[in-house]
């Protein structure tokens, strides 16, 4: 392994091991999130709601678009 994947690993490592610690002690439960818990990380979360948001957006401003043609047209 490279000096860096030490360090990552070395670094999820001590995060899970916080986090369970922290979930034996605590009444509410922590969402984990990447570090190899399987979950994906919250990055990739806010890209994809970024990402569907843009499409939701484009679609209605593409049916706008085309209503607004039609209306044209019969003009």
């Amino acid at each position: 392994m490279t000096k860096e994947q030490v360090e990552i690993y070395e670094y999820c490592k001590k995060h899970l091991e916080e986090l369970e610690i922290e979930s034996k002690n605590s009444t509410f439960k922590r969402q984990k999130y990447g570090c190899g818990t399987g979950s994906p990380t919250i990055t990739f979360n806010l890209e994809r709601i970024n990402q569907d948001m843009y499409s939701e957006i484009f679609e209605a401003v593409n049916k706008a678009k085309n209503s607004i043609q039609k209306i044209i047209d019969e003009l």
